[in-house]
């Protein structure tokens, strides 16, 4: 059963440039089936821009770094702040 989780952490770019400083984020995670699997991450940036991400943002790599320490290796899938997992 998948879970969710929500917070403010930051966005950055996978060179360390930070795009949104208090990114408010949902994510779900989707436990793998079989053991030792990975687990599928989807998630969103519940405040982007007012305008939207940059369209050169769009499609590249990203780290949204949570609040509780983590980070999630991701793709920026849209202007509106859908995440995908990186490779998907």
């Amino acid at each position: 059963m998948p879970t969710t989780e929500t917070g403010t952490g930051e966005l950055c770019g996978s060179g360390g440039d930070v795009w949104l400083p208090d990114a408010r984020y949902g994510l779900t995670i989707d436990h793998a089936d079989i053991a030792g699997g990975l687990p599928f991450i989807s998630g969103s940036i519940l405040n982007p821009p007012p305008r939207g991400f940059s369209e050169w943002m769009v499609g590249t790599d990203a780290i949204l770094r949570l609040e509780d320490g983590r980070e999630w290796l991701c793709v920026l899938v849209d202007g509106g702040g859908a995440l995908r997992p990186r490779g998907e």
